[in-house]
């Protein structure tokens, strides 16, 4: 094919001038490293925060749920069947200890304790009279003890007939609040019917569980914190039983403290959220919880040594939400980088901030 002296001069200009171009061009990231960091990037110091590795008092702050429980409670049972004559409480309204709450009807066992008491003051009659006839020698040792053992057995049944009169009155075995009642006056009841609740609400209860792992470090005696909802404020309890078995079935076991109620706001049943504090330790090497970084098999931490960042892997003991106690990996004195320690590589050139001393425990 027959090309003219310009075309084809143009041709070959255009050529060279493409092939050129490709020749100096260069990728725009051909300098930079694998892990997306120049060797300039690398080299300039990167600044972070420190803090001075130190020992601090540590004590493991425990988050639960819980469950309010009445101080003491009761189902108020009659003893005895019969009908209700009295109901002496009102609903919902405190009581105190030995208040009569209900009255079951006794007339008739009133009437034999008269009928008793009639005996007896014959028996005693008779009684004295034989005791001077025992003295002038008139009778035998042996016709007086007769009149003596009637004596006795009617002042026995006279104190039946009393217990029996008591079991007709339904008291309060102690100070509380009593529920909903389930009879009404006239109703007959019969022997073990519930007829109301009784609760004493302060103290009240709180039950919670932990983990079974945190059962040695739990002693009587330990105060926790808890909150309910509704109520803008935060309780305080003592720790006063745990159970000494575990649930197998959770892996959890449970415990009580009690806490003061005087306003009576507190109600059983309700759901609190409890904060416990256990071990408590003041020599444990601490470090904020920000400063690990998950590894393979475990943490590690970021150290200054020579002006530049080094890894460190560490073994955890106790952790709190904001520190951790370190078991091993670190020592009293080492710089731990505790800022920017996700853009910081081994070997890094690193600016220290602002050095800081141990912080202050939660």
């Amino acid at each position: 094919m027959y090309f003219h002296p310009r075309v084809y001069l143009f041709i070959v200009l255009l050529t060279s001038g493409l092939l050129g171009g490709c020749g100096e061009h260069k990728a725009p990231n051909a300098d930079l490293k694998k892990g997306g960091f120049s060797k300039d990037a690398r080299k300039k110091p990167m600044p972070v925060e420190v803090q001075v590795v130190g020992m601090a008092p540590l004590l493991s702050l425990m988050q639960t749920t819980g469950t309010l429980v009445a101080g003491e409670e009761v189902t108020l049972q009659s003893e005895v069947a019969g009908r209700i004559t009295a109901i002496r409480f009102e609903e919902g309204r405190p009581v105190r200890k030995g208040d009569l709450l209900v009255q079951i009807f006794d007339e008739d066992l009133r009437a034999t304790l008269e009928k008793l008491k009639v005996r007896e003051k014959t028996a005693a009659e008779q009684e004295r009279r034989q005791r001077e006839l025992r003295t002038l020698d008139a009778i035998s040792q042996e016709v007086y003890e007769r009149t003596l053992l009637e004596l006795e057995s009617a002042r026995a049944d006279i104190r039946v007939q009393e217990v029996q009169l008591t079991k007709t009155q339904v008291r309060a075995p102690f100070d509380g609040v009593v529920g909903l009642r389930q009879v009404s006056e006239g109703g007959y009841l019969t022997m073990g019917s519930p007829i109301a609740r009784l609760q004493s609400l302060n103290p009240i209860k709180m039950e919670a569980t932990l983990p079974e792992k945190y059962l040695p470090a739990l002693r009587a005696g330990d105060v926790v914190t808890f909150t309910v909802e509704g109520i803008d404020q935060t309780y305080s309890g003592t720790v006063y039983a745990i159970d000494p078995q575990v649930d197998p079935a959770t892996r959890t076991f449970r415990f009580r403290a009690r806490c003061a109620n005087p306003g009576l706001r507190l109600v059983p049943g309700a759901f609190a959220k409890v904060q416990v504090r256990l071990g408590g330790r003041r020599d444990a090497l601490v470090i904020p919880t920000q400063a690990l970084i998950p590894d393979l098999g475990g943490f590690k931490v970021f150290v200054v040594k020579n002006g530049q960042a080094e890894a460190q892997a560490v073994k955890l003991g106790e952790r709190t939400d904001a520190q951790v106690e370190i078991v091993e990996g670190l020592t009293t004195g080492d710089s731990l980088i505790v800022s920017g320690i996700l853009q910081v590589r081994p070997g890094q050139p690193v600016k220290v901030l602002k050095p800081a001393s141990t912080p202050a425990q939660r």
